[in-house]
């Protein structure tokens, strides 16, 4: 009997994960194909179709992703050079846009945002990033909640309470205990009355 394994090749790489976002400029933004990319030690690459994720390990299939490395569009961008992409018209790219919780990201924005009623004048592309306040923005409201529970004080430091509050509270072992002395206590009454009875009829 024969058997084929079939093993895939590896490419180890460290890589960072970068979403792209498009950046209105003079009514244009440049046309990119992908919203994220993969940028390497060995390299560029665009993600064609979903990589799959373990805990904090992604792994993308070779046919999932797109060689960028002679790309003069993404690579300028990343390297803070001049970029030569294709520009198309911006129209659908939306000015406020919820990017997650506690994040709002102002494409091309001109004018005020309201924060915890307190009014303020914006222009140009910012992301906001806010917690436990209210943002108005062209009347809709953002909100961004975030709890932190406080760790219990220690023993030491731990208030007592008022000498009117104290619940008395008997533990198994503590009842165990006073049964146990009770009966002790009643053996000796018993053993008491015996001898005075055996006495009074002698």
């Amino acid at each position: 009997m024969i058997y084929i394994v079939s093993l895939p090749t590896v490419d180890n790489q460290n890589c960072k994960t970068l979403d792209i976002i498009a950046v209105k400029n003079n009514g244009r933004i440049n046309k990119i194909n992908f919203n994220t990319i993969l940028n390497c030690e060995k390299g560029i690459y665009g993600i064609e179709n979903y990589c799959k994720k373990y805990n904090f390990l992604q792994i993308c299939l070779s046919n999932n992703v797109v060689d960028l490395s002679n790309d003069t569009c993404i690579n300028n961008l990343l390297k803070s050079r001049l970029p030569n992409c294709m520009e198309v018209d911006n129209q659908h790219i939306p000015t406020i846009e919820e990017m997650g919780p506690g994040k709002i990201l102002l494409n091309k924005y001109n004018g005020e945002i309201s924060i915890n009623n307190e009014s303020t004048f914006l222009n140009g592309t910012l992301i906001i990033l806010y917690t436990n306040v209210t943002i108005v923005i062209n009347g809709k409201k953002f909100y961004n909640e975030e709890r932190t529970a406080s760790k219990p004080l220690t023993a030491i430091l731990q208030p007592s309470s008022a000498p009117l509050n104290i619940e008395e509270f008997l533990s198994l072992e503590m009842l165990k205990q006073l049964n146990f002395h009770q009966k002790k206590e009643v053996s000796l009454l018993e053993a008491a009355n015996r001898v005075k009875y055996v006495r009074i009829f002698c």
